[in-house]
């Protein structure tokens, strides 16, 4: 297929650059991604990631000091393997006309788009770890809330986690978008003001309720929300090198991943080939950390 292109030839174009009607991209913001830097240097495409050893404090009775000893623990320590399975890209072929005649802004009109693209990819791989968790009983919106209705499900939620001795920081609501429209609409909410990060995530963010920051995603399945602590989730990616062989390349970034750039030319074809990709790998880390609510009948 042919590129297609938007010159002035088509008529007087105005130097305003619309934006893109792209997907969110902020899931990859609330989970953990400490695991970049573990790749590479004859590490291989996988790492474990140690889970530390759980235990339970002991009584012991004065009045047992000289008759019962005291009752020794393993200690037993479990890993989650983090693998880089996936390579995402974007790959486009740039003819020779098009080069000289049609495209004035390289990155605005090439690399830009492909570098989000691969963003959008590395979205889509959390979102579904955040799909695949099942919903957890006792979690369900109601189809036609009353007010309070949808926040008091945060404080279920909550309570949930918190029994599994999930810590009251760094914690996340991810809800697709017909949930975000009932927590909206409902009167309770308008007390809750959105907490200040920036970028993309700053403008995701509807509200803080009950200590969970509420981000808004249209790649989570409809009628659902992820409640989790950041670290119940693991997005890990990589900048390949740029090839020997590459007649150009760099690094490029993209609502923050770090991605790599290169080019050459396709000498059959008469075309520049430019591809933008990079390694990526997601896991579930810790199931304790996440609950999931969905709409239901009650």
């Amino acid at each position: 297929m042919a590129n297609t292109w938007i010159t002035s030839n088509s008529g007087q174009i105005a130097r305003v650059a619309l934006a893109t009607l792209a997907e969110d991209v902020v899931l990859g913001q609330t989970v953990h991604r400490d695991f970049d830097n573990e790749f590479g240097g004859g590490s291989g495409d996988t790492i474990n990631i140690r889970v530390p050893a759980s235990l339970a404090a002991r009584t012991y009775s004065a009045a047992n000091r000289y008759t019962t000893p005291i009752t020794y623990d393993d200690l037993t320590e479990a890993t989650v393997p983090l693998v880089l399975d996936s390579i995402l890209y974007s790959a486009v072929r740039l003819p020779d006309e098009e080069v000289d005649l049609d495209i004035a802004n390289f990155t605005a009109q090439v690399t830009g788009p492909q570098a989000e693209a691969v963003a959008q990819g590395l979205e889509d791989a959390i979102a579904a770890e955040m799909n695949g968790v099942a919903a957890t009983a006792g979690l369900q919106f109601p189809l036609s809330p009353t007010d309070g209705q949808m926040l008091d499900e945060f404080a279920d939620a909550r309570k949930a986690l918190r029994d599994n001795n999930v810590p009251t920081n760094n914690l996340f609501a991810a809800v697709s978008t017909d949930v975000a429209t009932k927590i909206i609409k409902d009167s309770e909410f308008r007390r809750v003001d959105a907490s200040g990060s920036e970028g993309a995530l700053r403008e995701a963010i509807i509200g803080k309720i009950h200590g969970f920051t509420v981000v808004e995603s249209n790649k989570l399945t409809a009628g659902s929300a992820v409640f989790y602590h950041r670290d119940a989730f693991a997005l890990a990616t990589r900048a390949p090198q740029v090839p020997r062989g590459a007649g150009a390349g760099s690094s490029v970034s993209a609502y923050g991943y770090s991605m790599t750039w290169t080019a050459d030319y396709d000498p059959n074809y008469l075309a520049d080939r430019s591809v933008v990709r990079a390694l990526a790998g997601s896991a579930v880390l810790d199931a304790d950390r996440v609950v999931k609510a969905d709409t239901s009948a009650t």
